[in-house]
C-alpha cells in the first residue's frame, strides 16, 4: 500500500525537479501540503500503534492464542471460502497499486507531453 502513495508523489516531485519552469506555484504548494499532511498522518499512526499492554501480557497473548491454528477442516469449498478474506485483501492491495501506477503514468504523461 505504501507504493500507492509513493509513486504519484515521486512522479510529481520528479516533474517539479526535472522541469522547474513548468510547475505552477499552486502545484508546488499542493505538493508541500500533501507532504506535510502525510508526515502528520504517519507520525500519528506510529504514536497510536504503540503497544498499550505490558510485555508480560503480550507474551501471554502470543502463547495462548484465542483461536489456535490447527489442521484445515471441512470440505474444499469451506476451506476456500475461509481463505476468501485473505484473497480479497490481496486483490484490493493489487487493485490500489495498479490504479496508483496508472495515475502516476497519467501525471508523467501530462507533465512531459
Amino acid at each position: 500500500m505504501a507504493a500507492s502513495l509513493v509513486m504519484p508523489c515521486v512522479a510529481v516531485l520528479l516533474g517539479i525537479v526535472a522541469a522547474p519552469g513548468r510547475a505552477h506555484a499552486s502545484t508546488v504548494g499542493a505538493v508541500i501540503v500533501l507532504l506535510i499532511g502525510t508526515a502528520i498522518v504517519v507520525s500519528n499512526t506510529w504514536m497510536h500503534a504503540q503497544p498499550v499492554a505490558s510485555l508480560r501480557q503480550e507474551l501471554y497473548d502470543i502463547n495462548h492464542p484465542a483461536h489456535p491454528a490447527g489442521p484445515a477442516t471441512g470440505t474444499a469449498w469451506q476451506q476456500w471460502t475461509a481463505n476468501g478474506d485473505r484473497a480479497d485483501a490481496h486483490g484490493r492491495v493489487l487493485a490500489v497499486f495498479w490504479l496508483s501506477a496508472a495515475v502516476t503514468g497519467v501525471i508523467l504523461y501530462a507533465w512531459f507531453a
